[in-house]
């Protein structure tokens, strides 16, 4: 999970350098990405990412394969498509 969150996080970083808002902390992305039209639609599923993250991290939660593969790897392919598409 950490490993999806943070190719998310690397994609979203991508397309907010392109506009010169780089971010440094969580919190800042996450403003920045409410400034970027592109990156509103995703939001969503980045934050349900980075949720599943913090849990696989700091409570230990474990995720069936079937799970990341069916409900969580689509959000990462939707957060990258989106990004790929909006990128100049």
């Amino acid at each position: 999970m950490t490993v999806v969150f943070y190719t998310a996080l690397h994609f979203v970083e991508w397309l907010l350098a392109t506009k010169g808002l780089h971010s440094d902390t969580h919190d800042n992305r996450h403003q920045a990405m409410g400034r970027v039209t592109e990156l509103r639609p995703i939001y969503p599923d980045y934050r349900e990412l980075e949720t599943q993250s913090r849990r696989s991290r700091y409570e230990g939660a474990q995720f069936s394969r079937d799970l990341v593969k069916s409900q969580l790897l689509p959000k990462l392919e939707k957060i990258v498509s989106r990004i790929r598409a909006s990128l100049p």
